[in-house]
């Protein structure tokens, strides 16, 4: 009994002196709280990984909107010129949104709706360099790639790029920093612009798409065992019911209930 109660009071010796304050200084801190807290701005607050996602797709989504318009205005020109400078068109607008955004020190439309910039003030900003390399990167190699159809000539480099693309994609899911690799290749980071400005989020439209789906899946599972035939025949007989019923009564003698003839004849046929 001795020994029990004396292992009792040294677990519960051990337990106290575990929560009781360090004086640890900040630099013998594990590593990994140091990790975690990487991509913080000046309120403690992290860049959250859906905002940056929400702000890329919002932009992509954006430049095949004004794509397709651009292709429709080409509807207008001689024929089989669409086709041949499509990829021109596709390189001309991405450096106008580049222009109008990233290369005038404005954010993207993402980024504005998502709260983001590119740097944390006006003092934080990109560099030129970066610009430029963004530029050769994200808007001229795609391009020359698909123009001298080197993705098919080169496999092994595209397969390499999407090994890379999925690790930085774990990376990102870990770290909260670089979307893609072009982010991470110059080094460029997201962060908020008002920094005690709340997420905003509307279910609105997610839960019509939630309703919208379930009538459909349940209309897809009755509509087999219904018979159309019995119906239609129901639907049939009551709107020659009410016909009926919707005639005047002082006309009631000079009208056939059946057939709703104004002219009286005599049937030849019986039993029908």
């Amino acid at each position: 009994m001795q020994v029990h109660l004396q292992l009792s009071r040294k677990v519960i010796a051990h337990c106290l002196h575990s929560f009781t304050p360090s004086n640890t200084s900040p630099s013998l801190q594990p590593l990994t709280l140091q990790s975690r807290r990487r991509n913080m701005d000046k309120t403690g607050k992290r860049v959250n990984r859906i905002d940056q996602l929400d702000a890329m797709m919002i932009d992509a989504e954006l430049g095949y909107m004004l794509f397709a318009q651009l292709v429709r205005i080409m509807d207008y020109f001689p024929h089989g010129m669409k086709v041949k400078y499509e990829d021109e068109l596709r390189l001309l607008l991405d450096y106008l949104f580049y222009k109008m955004t990233i290369g005038s020190n404005n954010r993207t439309p993402g980024n504005l709706l998502q709260n983001l910039d590119f740097g944390l003030d006006r003092a934080h900003l990109i560099t030129n360099k970066q610009k430029f390399w963004y530029v050769i990167l994200s808007i001229l190699l795609p391009y020359f790639f698909k123009k001298l159809k080197l993705d098919q000539k080169f496999k092994w480099i595209m397969k390499t790029l999407k090994v890379a693309k999925f690790i930085n994609f774990i990376l990102f899911l870990k770290t909260f920093e670089y979307r893609n690799l072009i982010e991470r290749i110059l080094q460029i980071k997201l962060y908020h612009v008002e920094q005690n400005l709340e997420r905003n989020m509307d279910f609105t439209f997610i839960n019509r798409v939630i309703v919208w789906n379930a009538l459909g899946k349940a209309m897809t599972s009755f509509l087999p065992f219904l018979d159309f035939t019995k119906i239609t025949s129901f639907f049939a007989s009551t709107a020659s019911i009410t016909s009926y019923c919707n005639v005047d009564s002082s006309d009631l003698e000079s009208i056939c209930g059946v057939c709703q003839s104004s002219s009286l004849c005599m049937p030849y046929k019986t039993g029908v």
